[in-house]
C-alpha cells in the first residue's frame, strides 16, 4: 500500500530533474539550477547553498549523498569544472566539493569545501552516485583519451579520498546502457545488460575500510531482455524491479513478470486532485523514515 507523504511546488525554479538519491531517510534531488535536500518524515525541505568553483559556461550535475560513518556526518558531494574547451564547450578539469549536511559534527556549515585528493578520472556527468556503507560510487567518463579503467570511481567520505573499484569481467564499462548501478540491500549492485535475453545482477559488499580484497558475487540470472533496476530481493526467489514507469516483480522459478504499480496511471492527493499525466521521469527507492536533521 502506497502512502502519500509530502509534496513541494517548485514551479519555475528548474526545467529538469536528475535520479533522486537517498541515504537515511534523506533524499538529495539534483536539477538543472539547484540540488535540494527533503526528509519526507520531518517535511523539512532545504535549498543547498551555490558554490562559486563551477565554472559559468558548462554546467555539472554529477551529486551523492552519503554518511560518514567515522563521524556519523551526512555528506553531499559534487564535481565541478575548473575551466572548459571553448572549441568542444566541454568542461575540464575536474574536482570535487563536500558540504556536510548533517550529523553530529556541530552542525552542517554552509560552504562547500574543495575536495584535496584529486579524481583519478573524470566522472560521467549527469549521474547520480550510489551510496554504500560511507562510500560514493560513480561511472567514469566515457570519452576520455586512451582507455579507461575497468571499474567505478569511489569516494571514501571518512577521510574524502578516492579510489577505483574494479567492475565484473562481463560488465564493459564504456558500451552506452550495458549496465545499471544501485544499491541492493546494503551491496553495490551492477546489472549487466550484455545479453540480448538475459540480465546478470552482480552484487559487491563494501566495507568501511574500503572495497579491496572483495569480490563480486553473481547473485542471479534474469531472463528479461530490457533495461531494469532491482529493488529488492523477495522471499521465495522473487525480485522486484523497475522497468519503464511500472513496478514489477519477477519470479525465478516461472519467469514470469507481474506488474504491481504503473506510475504513469498513479493518482495521488495535493493541494488538488492530480493524475501524473505526461509522466517523464520517476525515481524508486526503499526508503524508511527517519528523524535525522537538515542542519545547512
Amino acid at each position: 500500500m502506497a502512502t502519500f507523504m509530502h509534496a513541494e511546488d517548485f514551479s519555475g525554479e528548474f526545467s529538469f530533474v536528475r535520479h533522486f538519491a537517498h541515504c537515511d531517510g534523506l533524499v538529495l534531488a539534483p536539477t538543472d539550477t539547484s540540488i535540494y535536500l527533503f526528509n519526507p518524515a520531518t517535511r523539512e525541505t532545504v535549498t543547498l547553498p551555490n558554490s562559486n568553483r563551477h565554472h559559468e559556461g558548462v554546467h555539472c550535475c554529477c551529486v551523492g549523498l552519503g554518511r560518514d560513518p567515522r563521524t556519523g556526518e551526512y555528506k553531499v558531494a559534487r564535481a565541478f569544472y575548473r575551466s572548459w574547451d571553448p572549441d568542444t564547450g566541454m568542461g575540464t578539469g575536474m574536482g570535487m566539493e563536500v558540504l556536510t549536511v548533517s550529523g553530529t559534527g556541530g552542525g552542517g556549515a554552509s560552504v562547500w569545501r574543495d575536495i584535496a585528493a584529486r579524481l583519478p578520472y573524470p566522472a560521467c556527468n549527469w549521474r547520480t552516485a550510489v551510496t554504500v556503507n560511507g562510500f560514493l560510487f560513480w561511472r567514469v567518463a566515457k570519452h576520455l583519451p586512451g582507455l579507461p579503467p575497468w571499474g567505478l570511481i569511489h569516494l571514501r567520505l571518512a577521510d574524502e579520498t578516492f579510489g577505483i573499484t574494479r567492475l565484473p569481467d562481463s560488465v564493459d564499462p564504456v558500451l552506452p546502457n550495458a549496465f545499471a548501478l544501485d544499491e541492493l540491500h546494503g551491496e553495490l549492485c551492477a546489472t549487466d545488460f550484455t545479453d540480448d535475453e538475459t540480465v546478470t545482477i552482480w552484487t559487491l559488499a563494501v566495507q568501511e575500510d574500503g572495497v579491496q580484497g572483495q569480490c563480486w558475487e553473481r547473485r542471479c540470472i534474469v531472463q528479461l531482455g530490457w533495461f531494469f533496476s532491482p529493488l529488492a530481493v523477495l522471499p521465495g526467489g522473487r525480485i522486484m524491479l523497475t522497468a519503464g514507469f511500472d513496478i514489477d516483480i519477477y519470479d525465478m522459478a516461472t519467469a514470469k513478470l507481474t506488474t504491481v504499480c504503473q506510475m504513469d496511471r498513479l493518482k495521488y492527493q495535493g493541494r488538488r486532485a492530480r493524475t501524473l499525466k505526461n509522466l517523464f521521469i520517476f525515481n524508486a527507492h526503499r526508503y524508511t523514515e527517519s528523524l535525522v536533521r537538515i542542519t545547512v
